[in-house]
């Protein structure tokens, strides 16, 4: 194990899709912002990122939320800051557990800053009624915003607007209205070009290969340069 002054300070950020709803002070962005600046007035060193960007709060099934408690098992976290509780996680038990029973007991610093939360105020005891009903609006809150969201898709979808987060190949999103799509002029002659030669008797390998000689942009590629999607391809 680590000395306490060689641990490190975990700033945690996460946003899910349905987060994004609530305003740009829950972007990754603001979240950091926050986090330096109380790193900062109160002096923790050691700093680290770790961000899960499109992801749940539900559940703790997040890449570096699992980073972050692979490093607590090896004793090399010393405190965790968080912007609210709900970015940590929004299942009550679960977090509860973490909170009042895991972190204390392997000594970790557990800070939610607009929740006025510091876990050294309550050495020796628990955080108690306020915190646990906290959790509870937050878990209440997430499964109440996700029903209504899955709602509101489904009567878009019913009136033929577009709901996902990416479009489809030979596409784009009008700018106009972002629940419509248009043709794509660049990538529409490439779709063109595949249905010639699927016709012609070309299987999908050849055609793949016959793209990359001609140096066309992967459908990933495409998406990362119209909407600076990271996505492999």
């Amino acid at each position: 194990r680590q000395s306490k002054e060689n641990r490190i300070t975990a700033r945690y950020c996460r946003l899910s899709q349905d987060d994004g709803r609530e305003g740009e002070s829950n972007s990754i962005v603001n979240q950091k912002k926050l986090l330096q600046e109380y790193a900062r007035k109160n002096r923790f060193k050691n700093l680290q990122y770790f961000v899960d960007d499109g992801y749940s709060g539900t559940n703790f099934e997040r890449p570096a939320i699992q980073e972050i408690f692979q490093l607590v098992s090896e004793g090399r976290i010393g405190a965790i800051i968080v912007k609210d509780m709900s970015r940590f996680g929004r299942n009550y038990i679960e977090t509860g557990c973490y909170i009042e029973q895991i972190f204390p007991l392997v000594g970790i610093r557990f800070i939610a800053i607009n929740d006025s939360f510091d876990s050294t105020e309550y050495i020796g005891n628990t955080p108690g009624l306020e915190m646990a009903f906290k959790n509870v609006i937050y878990d209440y809150y997430s499964k109440d915003l996700s029903a209504k969201v899955k709602s509101i898709k489904k009567i878009q979808q019913k009136r033929g607007d577009f709901v996902a987060a990416k479009p489809p190949y030979g596409y784009i999103i009008s700018p106009a209205d972002r629940h419509k799509l248009e043709v794509d002029p660049e990538s529409a002659e490439i779709v063109k070009t595949i249905f010639r030669l699927t016709l012609s008797g070309w299987k999908p390998v050849k055609i793949a290969q016959q793209l990359n000689k001609m140096l066309i942009p992967t459908p990933a590629q495409r998406l990362h340069k119209l909407y600076g999607f990271q996505c492999g391809g």
